[in-house]
């Protein structure tokens, strides 16, 4: 990652506007912070969280904008406007819709993931930015401490990232308890009526005698005529009976149908789905490990 290819997100800032120098420190620094406690260090911390929570829609955006235009115009384009490629100067900005609509996707949840995550605004952001490119010992450091939590989200005994203090405004009133991981919940409902039909079809392959089933989608209506009368009945009871186990769960059908399209459609939501089912795996086998061992007479 380079801070000279980092999009600045746009956001009007009065002139001379001076960065918020408030941050508390946390009562229990994150061993892998390379900066102080110091306050100035502490938002250089912050900056860094922030890169590193945001990787992943840069990731996003830079393979939807290869897409829109071609890999030889993308690596064109980089390398002429490496320090934005969000620019509205930019000339593919206005001949593009793909183009315009990838960057203002990647501006609207980069914005979001930076105040929820490092307590930044948009502005205090980009101004950060400017001072770490023109300074490359700090950027080599804020660089450094960005990869560290990339790599501490990825293991399974993390540590979390520096603690942000709200402001004294968003203590009053007490903020609501936060509900269940609504994505979460989606994956694991997902994975129950994935294991459903892998159930129905490694029945379905021992009724048959076969070893295993055909590539091509059996239960497609041009080809499910030609089929066993066993394949279709299976084709037509398997979404009665997924739809039974979704409504089992207290979950419309419908919205799960829709949360299903849109994990089609959507890459950022895909993304989101399969971490969550990464982490109801991890979860799992934590439990397991856990388990005493079965006791033999």
């Amino acid at each position: 990652m380079s801070v000279r290819w980092m999009v600045f997100l746009t956001a009007a800032q009065p002139a001379g506007a001076a960065l918020s120098q408030t941050a508390a420190p946390a009562s229990t620094r994150d061993k892998l912070s390379l900066f102080s406690e110091r306050p100035e260090d502490a938002l250089y911390d912050r900056y860094a969280l922030a890169l590193a929570a945001t990787e992943r829609s840069r990731e996003l955006r830079d393979e939807a904008l290869r897409e829109a235009v071609g890999q030889w115009r993308w690596a064109w384009t980089r390398r002429f406007r490496r320090s934005n490629v969000c620019d509205p100067r930019c000339r593919e900005i206005a001949n593009n819709p793909r183009w315009r609509s990838a960057c203002a996707r990647h501006a609207v949840v980069s914005a979001r993931v930076i105040d929820a995550v490092a307590g930044l605004s948009v502005a205090e952001f980009n101004q950060l930015s400017r001072v770490v490119a023109a300074s490359p010992t700090l950027k080599k450091k804020v660089l450094h401490q960005a990869y560290l939590y990339r790599i501490a989200s990825r293991i399974e005994d993390r540590r979390d990232g520096p603690e942000i203090h709200p402001p004294l405004e968003e203590i009053e009133p007490p903020r609501q308890p936060r509900a269940p991981d609504s994505m979460r919940a989606f994956a694991s409902l997902a994975q129950k009526v994935e294991k459903l039909r892998q159930q129905q079809r490694a029945e379905l392959i021992a009724a048959l005698g076969i070893d295993e089933f055909p590539d091509y989608p059996v239960c497609d209506d041009r080809v499910l005529p030609f089929m066993a009368p066993e394949v279709r009945e299976m084709c037509r009871s398997f979404p009665t009976q997924a739809a039974d186990l979704v409504r089992s769960h207290g979950v419309d059908f419908d919205t799960f149908e829709r949360l299903l399209s849109k994990a089609d459609k959507d890459p950022f939501f895909r993304w989101r789905l399969a971490r969550a089912m990464r982490q109801l795996e991890a979860q799992r086998q934590r439990y397991h490990k856990q388990q005493p061992p079965p006791l033999y007479s």
